[in-house]
Order: structure tokens, then sequence, then C-alpha cells
């Protein structure tokens, strides 16, 4: 049945689709794309503006055929090409996505949205002085996009460039008092520099940008009342390491005379078992028990209240198995300095090529005469056979959580002298079970990291190793290296 209203035009249909876009009906819109399509399959501007709606409905394959479709119908078409740059780019095709962005610029070289869209793919690989300089392209082209502004802000955050990022976030948002992703940006720069009583509540204008939106569960959000038995639905929101770091809020919960339910991930579950200031953890995806109020893990601090003098930093908070630890126990070589080593985080994030390290630079780590065991799961693991290191790399493969996620890598860290990992959810395993740990940090770090500072208000138990310029990781393992032959402090 079709949603269009009478008109002559195609134009006005496209047109009236378009306004059910921005006004957030993207099915409707999609549907309206498609029925002109029904009647007019060759039209180049209807496969553009599906392309459009699929990919903001993150259907991307499906977005990049329409885009495909556009441009095979009309090939000078810059649009078309960019924003199919940009679904390329959703779906990590990273050297298509690139392609096809210098094609839309090499068709119009004054297009600043292009410019833009190149920026962010250059981000994405981590070439952040390229980026810098396509952003600042695109605002030589249009002095007030917001857009331009917006992106220029985060990556001269990321590298360093902390006022000129805050100019660049303030532009953005005298253009668009509504920008999330700046109001986002302003949030990280104000708690990497330890402002969290003004971060914590810009930090809430995550829900409103595109790749986030606050879960639907019908009860309010939860405000830090004191509470008379009522239930707190804590849920995890991002990734797997910032569950194991925000958990610890469910003790304020019951603080503050709640029940505290933990909603997460279902690999975190079984290590979760032994967090106790949870009344229960359930998976993400499995029916809930009753609640009251909803919390998501993130805006806890904001909540309670959380600033750099008073985290709540009772570590341990998560245990190992006895029992796997006896089973782990005559498995891990003796040696007079044991060092569990992680190297790669998941290259789906947006900062992975800036935090993550070649296995190959533990070598001078080995040199000091540790044995390194090997905590690496997943992506990275096929650096292992290349690996350089020799017989004091230990290395037990699928033997390790074989059964359930994390509980032998929690036990196998109960064994070891010392972690030393990139930033990934191996660190907080490891500050949250009480153990050394040595993260290494890229100089502007996540925002929880805060700056140049070595230890972390988050886990007592750790140690910031800071690399002094973008990726120079080779100074950062010969001085840890120089320290562990001191003897790990």
């Amino acid at each position: 049945m079709s949603i269009l209203p009478t008109m002559t035009t195609i134009r006005e249909a496209l047109d009236f689709g378009w306004k059910r876009q921005q006004a957030g009906d993207l099915a409707g819109a999609e549907s309206i794309y498609r029925q002109v399509l029904a009647s007019a399959p060759e039209h180049a501007d209807a496969w553009c503006y599906l392309g459009i709606v699929l990919y903001d409905r993150r259907r991307w394959e499906e977005s990049v055929d329409a885009y495909r479709e556009a441009v095979r119908l009309r090939p000078l078409f810059p649009i078309a090409w960019s924003n199919m740059g940009n679904s390329l780019a959703a779906l990590d095709r990273t050297d298509e996505a690139e392609s096809a962005i210098l094609k839309a610029i090499a068709q119009q070289a004054d297009y600043p949205t292009a410019w833009v869209n190149l920026g962010a793919l250059q981000v994405k690989l981590g070439r952040l002085q390229a980026s810098i300089e396509s952003f600042e392209r695109a605002l030589a082209l249009s002095p007030d996009s917001e857009s331009a502004h917006r992106n220029l802000g985060a990556a001269l955050v990321r590298q360093g460039r902390l006022d000129a990022g805050q100019r660049h976030s303030e532009a953005a948002l005298r253009i668009n008092p509504r920008s999330a992703e700046a109001h986002r940006n302003r949030a990280i720069i104000r708690l990497l520099n330890g402002d969290w009583d003004r971060g914590w509540p810009e930090f809430e204008w995550r829900w409103h940008c595109a790749e986030q939106s606050l879960p639907v569960t019908g009860r309010p959000l939860y405000d830090g009342r004191t509470l008379q038995g009522e239930t707190v639905l804590l849920c995890a929101e991002q990734g797997l390491g910032d569950a194991i770091h925000f958990v610890r809020y469910a003790a304020h919960v019951r603080e503050r005379g709640g029940r505290a339910i933990v909603e997460v991930p279902d690999s975190l579950v079984p290590v979760l078992r032994s967090f106790r200031h949870a009344d229960a953890v359930v998976a993400r995806g499995t029916p809930l028990p009753d609640f009251d109020y909803l919390l998501p893990m993130m805006s806890a601090p904001r909540v309670f209240g959380t600033r750099p003098d008073n985290v709540p930093n009772d570590v341990p908070y998560l245990f190992a198995e006895e029992e796997r630890i006896a089973r782990w126990r005559d498995r891990v070589p003796p040696a007079p300095l044991r060092v569990g080593i992680a190297w790669q985080g998941s290259r789906s994030h947006t900062g992975d090529r800036q935090r993550s390290v070649p296995l190959s630079l533990f070598r001078s780590i080995a040199a000091t005469g540790a044995v390194l065991v090997c905590l690496q799961k997943g992506e990275g693991r096929d650096q292992i056979d290349a690996s350089p290191i020799g017989h004091r790399f230990v290395d037990f493969g699928d033997a390790l959580d074989a059964d359930a996620p994390f509980l032998d890598t929690a036990a196998l860290i109960g064994l070891l002298d010392l972690v030393i990992t990139v930033d990934t959810s191996l660190a907080h395993l490891a500050g949250a079970l009480g153990a050394r740990v040595w993260t290494v940090l890229q100089p502007v770090p996540d925002w929880r990291w805060l700056l140049q500072r070595e230890d972390t208000p988050w886990y007592p138990t750790m140690r910031l190793v800071r690399a002094a310029a973008e990726e120079d990781w080779r100074p950062v393992f010969d001085r840890m290296a120089s320290d562990l032959a001191l003897g790990p402090a």
C-alpha cells in the first residue's frame, strides 16, 4: 500500500521521503524510495536516497548495492561515491572505501563532505595527521561545516592537541548546539583533564550518537536516590572491559539500600559469578528479573558523583576459582619472573591501530629472563607462529578458557608475577582481580586513564606505561625491560 500523497513528480516523492527520514521514520522513508524505484528503476537519485536510508538503518551491504546501482546509472555522481565509501568503511572494506571517496573527490574536488568522509576513514586507518589535513581542507571549503569542526576536534584530541580540539568542538556546538558527537568530544576532553564534575553530564550525550541508543525498558533511570529495597538493573553498554570496569558500582546501589542486578554480555557471566556485590548476574538478551530502575553502567559515575579523588577502587572485586588455580599451577613453568602478556585488542575498535602492538616488541621483556605466558585470545594470535621470542614464550592455545570465557585466564593471572597488556579487557580483568598489571598506553589514551600520570585511581595495582609519541612503542618496551631487570615494582 502506498504511503505517498498524491503528487506529480519523482522529485516531490523523494523530497517527501527525505522529510520522513529526517524526522526519524527510516522505515517509512525506505518504503517511499522503493515505491519510486518500482515505477522508475533507472532513477539514479532514488537509488542514492535508498543507499542513505539503508546506511542509517545499518544495512550496509544493501546500502553499498544501492550506491553501486546509482553510479552505474550516473558514473559522474560524487555524492553517491562518497556515501558508498562510508558504507564500505562500516563494513571494514577500507581499501574499497578509500577508492570510492577518492573517486568522489576526483569528480568534485571542492566537495567538503567528501573530504570529511576521507578524514573519518583516515582516522579509522590510524592516519591521524592525514585526517587532520582532510578536515582542514573541508573547512577551507566550508568554514561553517559542523561535521568538519567536530571531526577535526576529535582528531586533534587523539593527537594530543587538546586545546585545539576543544576550540573546534566548541565551534561545532556553536553551529549546532545539539550535535551529540561534539558534546561527546567535549566530554572526553573534560574527562581526560580530570574535570569529571562537568565531564560526566556531558557524556550523557552519547545516547544521542548514531552508534548508541538507550535501552528501552519502560523503567525510569536511577538517579542516586535512597532506596527501600527496590531493584536497580545495571546494564553493560560497550566493550567487555567497560563492563568489568563499571560493574563495581553495584556496590553503591546496595549501599543506597537497593538490590543490584547486573546485565552483561554472556561471555562475562561466568567470571562475574565471583562478583559479590550483585544480587544476580544475567546475560544480555535473556529474560530479565523484575526491576524498578535502569542504570547504564557508564552513567553510574555521574549518578554517584565520582571524581578522581573518590573513585571506588576496593580491589579485588573479582576472584579466580581456587580449583582452577590448582589445575593450572603445575602447567606454568617455574621461572624467576612469570609475565602474562596480551598485545592485540579488537580490530573493530576505532582506536585499535593506536593501542595494539606487535608481539615482537615483547622480545626485550623476554631478554630479562622472564617467561612470557600468552593471555592473548582471538585476534592477534596469528602473530604467534612468526614470533621471535622462542622458548621463553608459553602458549596454552585453545586449552585456555576452553569451557568458559575468562575463568582460566583469571586463574592464570593469579599464578603470575605480572601482566603486561595493551588497553583491552584483560587490563580490566587483571585490575579487578587485584593483580600487578602494567597497561601500555598511547600518549592520549582512552579518557578513563587521564593524562600523564603513571597510576590510575580505578585500579590500585595497575601501572600505566605511556608512549611518548604516537605508536612509538620501542622505547616503552625498552623502559619496561629495564625496570624488570631491576625487579618489578
